[in-house]
């Protein structure tokens, strides 16, 4: 029994997973950051890195299904899980920005 995923959730994860590398580069170019700030941006990073070795691992893991199973390629087993899971970088990065703003650089 398989579950549809339509092709274009792949291909915004994708935009969204390349996206995050400049708007993270891009908030702390603008803005000072607090003590505070700084730890959410650290944790929005973890997130980050953490998200990004689960995409790349699905296959080894007990919800990524297997080739001999009739499953697509690592690539293409991406679905709305890690949609969920990515959202969350996004989250810490902008309660760093809110909260943890101490001023723009200018």
């Amino acid at each position: 029994m398989g579950v549809y995923q339509p092709m274009y959730l792949f291909f915004y994860l994708l935009v969204l997973g390349l996206l995050y590398i400049p708007v993270f580069a891009g908030a702390f170019m603008r803005f000072k950051f607090t003590f505070i700030g700084i730890i959410l941006a650290a944790i929005s990073l973890a997130g980050y890195v953490i998200v990004a070795l689960y995409m790349t691992g699905a296959g080894y893991y007990s919800d990524g299904g297997y080739h001999e199973d009739g499953y697509s390629s690592v690539l293409f087993n991406l679905g709305l899980m890690e949609l969920i899971l990515l959202a969350y970088p996004y989250i810490f990065l902008g309660l760093a920005v809110i909260l943890g703003k101490k001023g723009e650089r200018v």
